[in-house]
């Protein structure tokens, strides 16, 4: 008994101790961004006259209600069409995307053209469900210099290949992600995604891609050298996060992944339930990525502390309470449980002095609200993605519930 009773007075300590540290270490990096001012790479007007041929992937599952976004973007591309191959992959019990597909470009069987881009509709046929498999069976496809992938909620901005070939043209780059913006409605659970989305990319992203040359792929709206894909062994059908899997395996061969503008617009989720369980997938891929993470140190710290990291101050928060309240009940003393707690209520006000630095002057008290909806979303989705890493670590369900509506250009 009294080896128990000492657990339970050490376990808020420790716990509370590490919650500390990992609170910290991401305060730090989320600090430094916001200090550094850092913002994503422009071109300016003139983009110059990088061209080289491209393979546009979009891996589509149940997208009959949103792939009209990309497909109608495509029309106002500003690149040599006939340097451009799409290729959309779908899976064999998915007739919606194929028919909705055939309402915007010329289909023949798995011939496409699509506002003069020819392409093909693939089944994805490699015994292996998700995005990643899509995205890996893809490649046996592709015969360009250039791989660009977006989603079928996405729109792609007419610059966008020129832009990124102009960047490519750095040897030193293997990618670049274009920032991703949330096309949200007035619905609390939407303006938080955007703002999720708006200080990510347009903030800490910069930050990583500037000063440690590696900002992470976020799944889409992102072009790649074909070279560097199949050198690091192409897309990882099994990662929940193949994204951050790629980009870490990138940065182990030494190569920088570059975060840009202008923009990609994609649709938010429109449910709660929706929301969480994307982004515990996203949590889950990220805790597996960790090794990868590492491997590719010190340039992916940031990262690494970020997505791989920062999700286990939900652990070790929730440790410390429910130890805390047992303590309570027992009524044991507890020992310099009083300076952890100080120390967490300093880190907890540096975290909401941090969110207000990342948000600049632009109705940062405002925009508080939905850093804390986000928050919430992230501390459910990580207790998910736990639950996930036990019974089926590698598994991949896709995000539901996203946003319909009518077409709209980017600025």
């Amino acid at each position: 008994v009294s080896g128990w009773l000492r657990v339970l007075e050490v376990l808020p300590v420790v716990s509370g101790l590490l919650t500390v540290v990992i609170l910290l270490a991401n305060n730090i990096v989320l600090a430094a961004a916001a200090l550094s001012r850092a913002r994503p790479y422009e071109v300016g007007e003139d983009p110059g006259s990088n061209y080289g041929r491209i393979t546009l992937v979009v891996p589509a599952y149940r997208e009959g209600d949103t792939i009209h976004f990309l497909l109608n973007s495509l029309r106002d591309v500003d690149y040599d069409r006939g340097l451009l191959r799409l290729i959309i992959v779908g899976e064999k019990d998915d007739s919606e995307t194929y028919d909705a597909v055939g309402r915007v470009c010329r289909v023949d069987g798995e011939i496409l053209d699509c506002y003069g881009i020819a392409g093909r509709y693939l089944v994805n046929r490699s015994g292996m469900r998700g995005k990643a498999a899509a995205l890996s069976y893809a490649l046996r496809y592709v015969d360009t210099e250039y791989v660009a992938v977006y989603d079928a909620e996405d729109t792609i901005h007419p610059k966008h290949f020129k832009v990124a070939l102009r960047v490519l043209s750095d040897s030193s780059v293997a990618a670049v992600q274009f920032v991703r913006r949330v096309v949200a409605r007035h619905r609390t659970i939407e303006k938080a995604q955007e703002e999720d989305f708006n200080l990510y990319y347009t903030r800490i992203q910069p930050f990583m891609s500037r000063y440690f040359g590696l900002a992470e792929l976020g799944g889409s709206a992102f072009l790649i050298r074909t070279e560097c894909l199949r050198a690091v062994g192409g897309v990882n059908p099994r990662a929940p996060a193949e994204d951050l899997d790629l980009t870490y395996r990138l940065a182990s061969r030494g190569w920088r992944v570059v975060v840009a503008l202008p923009p990609s617009e994609t649709r938010s989720l429109a449910t709660l339930g929706s929301l969480i369980k994307q982004r515990s997938r996203w949590i889950r891929g990220g805790l597996l990525a960790i090794p990868l993470g590492i491997r590719a140190m010190p340039r992916s710290l940031p990262l690494l502390i970020v997505t791989g990291i920062a999700p286990f101050s939900t652990v070790t928060s929730t440790v410390m309470l429910a130890a805390l309240l047992v303590n309570a009940v027992v009524g044991l003393h507890l020992r310099y449980l009083i300076y952890v707690l100080v120390a967490l209520v300093v880190v907890s006000a540096t975290s909401t002095l941090t969110a207000l630095l990342l948000m600049g002057n632009a109705g940062g008290l405002g925009k508080l609200k939905y850093v804390a909806v986000m928050s919430a979303v992230y501390y459910l989705a990580t207790w998910r993605a736990l639950l996930d890493m036990l019974r089926s670590p590698y598994s991949w369900s896709r995000s539901e519930s996203k946003l319909g509506g009518t077409d709209g250009a980017l600025p």
